[in-house]
């Protein structure tokens, strides 16, 4: 074994080469490493976030009279409307549902126009 290896404290492999890595760049791939979990985890709480939640109609009714996606007693997701003197009907009005949670339709997709 040479001097200088002797020195470092660093021994070649089975074929007399060397692989250092350099203490700056492990301490860059660590910091690196952490800033990706980081991200990792930020982007997962943003999408868990970004789901919607089912909203118990019973602690928490509805203040418009707009179309809900909702859930009956049975577990039934259906669109549904909250009338004025709070009866859930179904989308077409014709029928009462009997709602035990409810969450707000998202945005119809925008349109583009040639």
């Amino acid at each position: 074994m040479s001097k200088e290896f002797q020195i470092s404290g660093i021994e070649p492999d089975r074929f007399g080469k060397v692989s250092v890595i350099s203490e700056q760049w492990a301490a860059w791939a660590t910091m690196r490493i952490a800033e990706l979990c980081a991200i990792r985890t930020r982007n997962k709480t943003t999408i868990e976030s970004m789901q919607p939640k089912w909203i118990s109609a019973e602690t928490e009714p509805p203040v418009t009279t707009v179309t809900y996606l909702t859930l009956d007693a049975y577990n039934h997701v259906c669109a549904a409307h909250l009338q004025a003197d709070e009866l859930w009907t179904d989308d077409y009005g014709d029928k009462a549902i009997q709602v035990t949670h409810y969450m707000p339709l998202p945005s119809p997709p925008e349109e583009k126009t040639a």
